[in-house]
């Protein structure tokens, strides 16, 4: 398979090619096209990642803010899964906002503006002020796919022999998850060895 890099073409040589990668960023990669991956958009994802001394008065791995909708669309509690991680062996949360037209605004937000805003959410939730150590953000791009009106899977197998798809941009209408990612990843292997038996 051919693809651009640098201005130049460059050929991965083999049987089979599965793309992980967001359709958008595969397509710009090479001349392969299929109008259902030409179709699907990407949301972006805001990650701020904090540590504090306090412990929540819930236990758990992934709070999900549906309703009422708040500035964050949930909460992953990180030291729950791992009682070492940050610096102090604190409390260390993610919190996390899918970038859509409703909360776009706060996209270019500074760090230290975006925790205030995060943070008052968190009090009306909890009721208690929270205390960061340190806090860290990040924007992550093509974080998920939008599912959209009229969204359609694409097929794992591609129109070219050997050429597979894998991600969760093929799970509608699963919500977007690393399980639904590696459901996706075990139905592309389960093709591959049917189309290779």
């Amino acid at each position: 398979m051919a693809y651009r890099e640098n201005g130049g073409e460059k050929i991965i040589s083999g049987d089979i090619l599965v793309n992980t990668a967001a359709p958008h960023i595969f397509l710009s990669l090479c001349d392969y096209r299929n109008k259902k991956l030409e179709k699907i958009e990407y949301l972006d994802s805001l990650s701020l990642i904090l540590e504090t001394g306090q412990k929540l008065p819930k236990n758990f791995y992934m709070l999900a803010c549906l309703s009422p909708r708040r500035s964050f669309g949930g909460i992953f509690a990180l030291s729950s899964l791992n009682k070492t991680i940050g610096a102090r062996n604190g409390t260390v949360l993610n919190f996390f906002t899918n970038l859509n037209p409703g909360n776009e605004y706060l996209r270019n937000k500074a760090a230290d503006e975006l925790l205030k805003i995060y943070l008052d959410d968190f009090k009306s939730i909890f009721g208690f002020e929270l205390k960061p150590i340190w806090h860290h953000l990040s924007l992550i791009k093509n974080y998920s796919p939008k599912f959209l009106n009229n969204y359609q899977n694409p097929d794992e197998r591609g129109n070219i022999r050997g050429i597979y798809f894998s991600g969760n941009y093929l799970t509608y209408p699963a919500i977007t998850s690393i399980g639904s990612a590696l459901a996706s990843g075990e139905k592309t292997a389960n093709y591959i060895i049917e189309d290779y038996k």
